[in-house]
């Protein structure tokens, strides 16, 4: 989350898509798109907006039929928000939450809500205005790209550990405000702790608490009207590593175009170690008359070969209904392979 210079104003940027922004209390408090009315980089503008709040979120349900397999239909409901308070230029807290639950429409009703605190912030210094910005808390470690527009039953299949990391830490930002970018991040995870006496018995490297550090560096160039590369690499103290490579494009037109490749090596040895790999190609198109195409695929090793391809519609700027047509092919050796067509409804903040 941080402000984005658009027209000659700052966006805060905390959820894609938002609706279309409200102001209240003089412009203090904002919802959806949550624009500031003043440039904090025009002299004195930081003195003029004090204090602002920023809230957004969407909620919705979908519903996934599988062919040829009616015991394996769901349901999916979820809800997302997002909230941050800005003082001035400098001081900000940011926080983002989210929860999923999967049910199956045939058979017994099993829990299976998934329930998590993305991230709890504290930063100082802002990206855009500033070379140096530092946070810290609850949040995930700068690693690679980790994007996607898919509807929320196409993201339950996500491996998420390519991209998981200890929950508490802190990252620093190095910008040259011209098209260089270095994230350094070091968290822990005091959840974690192993008795050595236990580690010991398998391996010793694993006792005591779960840390990491990861580094991310991110190069913008002008190539098919703006791109971007990004370069990363993660290193537990446990052994996992992980490395990771990324281009991103924006059109003229605002269209996205993503690719990255994420792998995870659980135990680096010299030799040859088994390790989980992805790759994920994505494009959003921008929001043209009252909807967008999104189309996605991504590629596990020795896990599947999934894409889907779908149609976002807007209504009355809060609104919005999704359909998609997905195709899952299992690389388990188990010779599964499915389509589904989702479809759902949502509202946005």
């Amino acid at each position: 989350m941080k402000l984005v210079r658009s027209s000659g104003a700052l966006i805060l940027a905390l959820l894609s898509g938002p609706a279309r922004g409200a102001s209240f209390a003089g412009g203090h408090l904002q919802t959806g798109e949550c624009a500031l009315g003043v440039d904090p980089a025009t002299q004195d503008g930081a003195d003029a907006i004090g204090v602002v709040f920023c809230a957004r979120g969407n909620a919705g349900a979908e519903i996934t039929a599988v062919t040829g397999a009616p015991k394996e239909n769901f349901w999916t409901r979820f809800a997302r928000g997002s909230l941050g308070a800005y003082y001035g230029e400098y001081l900000a807290l940011q926080g983002r939450a989210h929860l999923r639950d999967v049910i199956l429409l045939v058979g017994p009703v099993r829990p299976n809500l998934e329930r998590e605190t993305d991230l709890a912030i504290a930063q100082v210094g802002n990206p855009v205005l500033h070379r140096f910005s530092l946070q810290a808390g609850r949040m995930p470690l700068p690693f690679g790209l980790d994007k996607t527009w898919a509807p929320e039953s196409y993201q339950r299949f996500e491996n998420r550990e390519l991209w998981a990391s200890p929950r508490y830490g802190a990252a620093l930002a190095i910008d040259n405000k011209v098209n260089t970018r270095l994230d350094l991040g070091y968290a822990e995870d005091p959840k974690t702790v192993v008795p050595r006496a236990i580690a010991s018995e398998a391996d010793p490297r694993r006792a005591g608490r779960l840390a990491a550090g990861s580094a991310r560096l991110s190069y913008d160039f002008a190539a098919l009207d703006g791109s971007r590369v990004v370069a990363s690499g993660y290193g537990e103290n446990h052994g996992v590593r992980k490395f990771g490579l990324g281009l991103v494009n924006v059109s003229r037109r605002n269209d996205t175009t993503e690719v990255e490749l994420a792998r995870r090596i659980e135990e680096p040895n010299g030799g040859r170690s088994d390790y989980q790999q992805l790759l994920r190609i994505a494009y959003a198109g921008a929001v043209r008359g009252a909807g967008r195409w999104v189309v996605q695929f991504d590629d596990e090793r020795f896990r599947f070969r999934m894409g889907m391809i779908g149609q976002e519609l807007r209504l009355f700027d809060v609104g919005l209904v999704r359909i998609a047509l997905v195709y899952q092919k299992s690389e388990t050796g188990d010779g599964k392979k499915r389509w589904m067509l989702t479809t759902g409804l949502g509202a946005q903040l």
